[in-house]
């Protein structure tokens, strides 16, 4: 089975170290393939040759040619491509891709236990993400109104498996000529994804199972993998399995996903909004306590 990941040289060390515990976590062969940036440097690259023997790596330079050809009748989709880091996650796994079941995991995913099924569920459904804290959505609840706008809703892309010929290009092109605000750009890819797939048979990854790292949610005996986001990333390190984890492999389970609206994301906005005026974090506390974790 093969897994695509995006790298670069920011944040090299806890690359290796993550998809380190994916290759050795996962009980079905897993080859990578890796995305580059276009910032990994040749001893970088090298150290990945060294590291995972079943590895593919496709530099920057190829995958911009390969891209610019196939996107050229696209043009909404390659000025994105061209202007936004992760829109490699969007494009480049489906376009260099031949594999008709395709497994995205971010660099910043750590593995605690032995598991299998990540494409298994695609027997079911055309799509499986993880389950976000809140809705990271590159558009404010007005804008989903304007334009008539319906999304998966939680959904983050930090590990996904879709497939190959649900890439729809031409719902893509429409999207992108929406307007973002530049404040939200980073959530571009995500609510693309989650506007793509709202059409879609999707789910999520159990989050008792897969989740965000959050500082209510601590390791359990369910507990497979942790996505260290942005602004949880400090906790990388400090979720640790004292003993040697057990040798039995944990099937992976989805649950149901949402497709929603403006009145959804506008309830989400007031509810950070209202935390934030009352001085509190405002993300919610127990995010995953209905999973019961």
């Amino acid at each position: 089975m093969k897994v695509h990941t995006l790298l670069g040289k920011r944040d090299f060390q806890m690359a290796l170290n993550c998809l380190g515990s994916l290759v050795k976590m996962s009980t079905e062969n897993v080859s990578l393939v890796v995305h580059d940036d276009g910032t990994l440097t040749s001893a970088e690259l090298d150290t990945l040759s060294h590291t995972f023997p079943r590895l593919t790596i496709i530099e920057r330079r190829m995958a911009d040619e390969w891209a610019e050809a196939h996107l050229k009748s696209w043009p909404n989709c390659q000025s994105f491509r061209r202007r936004h880091i992760l829109a490699l996650k969007l494009f480049d796994v489906f376009i260099l891709s031949e594999e008709d079941r395709i497994t995205f995991c971010d660099s910043d995913v750590l593995f605690f236990r032995p598991f299998h099924g990540l494409q298994t569920p695609l027997k079911d459904f055309d799509a499986i993400f993880m389950r976000d804290i809140v809705n990271q959505l590159a558009f404010r609840s007005w804008d989903i109104l304007i334009h008539n706008l319906r999304f998966v809703s939680h959904l983050n892309s930090g590990l996904f498996s879709i497939r190959r010929s649900l890439l729809d290009l031409e719902r893509l092109e429409w999207f992108f000529k929406i307007q973002y605000p530049d404040l939200l750009k980073h959530f571009a890819e995500q609510t693309a994804w989650a506007v793509a797939c709202s059409g879609l048979k999707t789910s999520f990854w159990n989050p008792a199972q897969i989740r965000i790292a959050h500082p209510s949610t601590h390791l359990t005996d369910t507990t497979v993998s942790f996505h260290y986001v942005g602004h949880y990333r400090s906790r990388l390190g400090t979720d640790l399995i004292s003993e040697e984890p057990p040798s039995k492999s944990i099937t992976l389970e989805t649950i149901s996903s949402d497709s929603v609206g403006f009145v959804q994301a506008g309830r989400s906005e007031l509810e950070r909004l209202g935390r934030r005026l009352m001085g509190k974090n405002p993300y919610p506390s127990a995010p995953y306590q209905q999973y019961g974790v």
